[in-house]
């Protein structure tokens, strides 16, 4: 192997990881004119082959004058890029190795200018770098020692940071977005307080401080926050969908009412339901594969979570007009069987009610109503005064009496058409 510097060899690593990723772009049919990989043939060739007609020291420049070309031809491709085509490779392919993203992470931390495609590139390796998937969970945890292991990744390239007062600021705001997070405990919070939104706008603004290691652990603490958070809404909502569709099917909402008064509703409801379960597979698809808050992270998310609060909103008015007329239908049948109680009396009795409401020009109905409803205040009034018991006592001389008064009163007439009115 040519004795050549260090340096020499991890940048023929960085670029050759480089370009080998840009291929990957290539081979899952995304902008074929533009990413593909760089030849790096002759530099191999050069830095680990044995060729006597140059001298180490002549190999080792050839070597570093065609690396410098080759990073050069790479930032060209580079720049047509953006960060949703490295999702598409993750997706396609899997995360690269721990090592391949360090690498990769090395080639943008050694640009001399970045852009701010950069920054949402950058954002992602790190993230997919620097976390790690529980066990049997869904759920993202970020590694231990971030700082110190982005700190190691820059000193392998030459690149020290001295500590300044805007990077303890930003991490300062940071912590606050992370507070935020996880005090939030449903999709409308989301959308009210625009903490994606917010976040997003934040980190644009932040320019080279993101990319120190201080802050740059700290995002992507925040950004497992934002998987965090969105896998487990996305956990509650799917549970609560799923309980509410069983039950729809097994007819329980119907609440005894004809399954023919009630079927409109129900098929409304159903449709909702789908159209809501399909909105939260989405978001999961999103949430495993995205991971940053960049720009298509918050179009996407912000897209899905105003589909699903439309989608829950039209579902909850349905089902509230389908409670209405549960309701309804239930008072209905409430009066009906009460219009439909007979109440117990002797034929006296209701012979002596009928000539009343003859006297006084009614139905007896409306006569035996008028009866009921001053019974029930009378009921009330018992009720108020301890005296229930007595309330309810059979009291047969007192029936006997109160006919006596009403008979004598029917066939006497002495009273005034006023006294005559109920």
């Amino acid at each position: 192997m040519l004795d050549c510097a260090g340096r020499v060899y991890l940048e023929y690593e960085i670029l050759s990881t480089v370009s080998e990723f840009f291929g990957k772009i290539r081979n899952v049919g995304l902008s074929s004119d533009s990413a593909s990989e760089i030849d790096l043939g002759r530099v191999n060739d050069l830095l680990y082959g044995e060729e006597e007609e140059l001298s180490q020291t002549e190999r080792c420049s050839e070597a570093l004058v065609l690396l410098n070309e080759a990073r050069l031809r790479l930032y060209s491709i580079d720049a047509q890029l953006d960060a949703g085509r490295f999702r598409k490779v993750f997706e396609s392919t899997g995360t690269p190795s721990a090592y391949s993203l360090e690498l990769l992470l090395q080639y943008y931390f050694s640009k001399p200018e970045r852009s701010s495609p950069d920054r949402d590139k950058i954002d992602l390796l790190a993230t997919r770098w620097g976390s790690y998937e529980v066990p049997s969970s869904k759920m993202l945890r970020p590694a231990k020692g971030l700082e110190s292991r982005i700190r190691d990744v820059y000193a392998a390239i030459g690149i020290e940071h001295s500590p300044s007062l805007d990077e303890e600021t930003a991490v300062d705001t940071l912590e606050q977005f992370y507070g935020e997070i996880l005090a939030i405990d449903g999709f409308r919070q989301v959308m009210e307080n625009r903490i994606v939104n917010r976040l997003r706008e934040y980190k644009a603004g932040l320019g080279e401080i993101l990319f120190r290691p201080k802050v740059l652990a700290k995002i992507v603490e925040v950004n497992v926050a934002i998987h965090n958070l969105f896998q487990q809404l996305y956990d509650v909502e799917q549970a609560r969908l799923h309980f509410y569709m069983e039950q729809a099917k097994e007819g329980k909402v119907i609440g005894g009412i004809s399954e023919n008064s009630f079927s409109g509703s129900l098929v409304e409801m159903m449709a909702r339901a789908v159209q809501i379960d399909d909105l939260v597979e989405r978001l999961k698809w999103v949430i495993a594969n995205q991971q940053v808050v960049d720009k298509q992270f918050v179009d996407e998310v912000s897209l899905i979570v105003q589909r699903i609060s439309n989608s829950l909103s039209l579902l909850i008015s349905t089902l509230q007009r389908s409670i209405q007329t549960i309701d309804e239908q239930t008072e209905r049948q409430r009066l009906l069987a009460f219009e439909k109680a007979a109440f117990p009396v002797s034929v006296n009795e209701r012979q002596a009610v009928e000539d009343l409401a003859i006297s006084l020009s009614k139905t007896s109905q409306e006569v035996f109503r008028v009866l009921f409803e001053r019974g029930l205040v009378e009921l009330a009034g018992s009720i108020s005064a301890g005296k229930l018991n007595n309330f309810v006592k059979p009291n047969e001389e007192g029936v006997k009496q109160a006919l006596s008064v009403l008979l004598n009163f029917i066939s006497e007439g002495q009273t005034s058409s006023g006294e005559r009115s109920i």
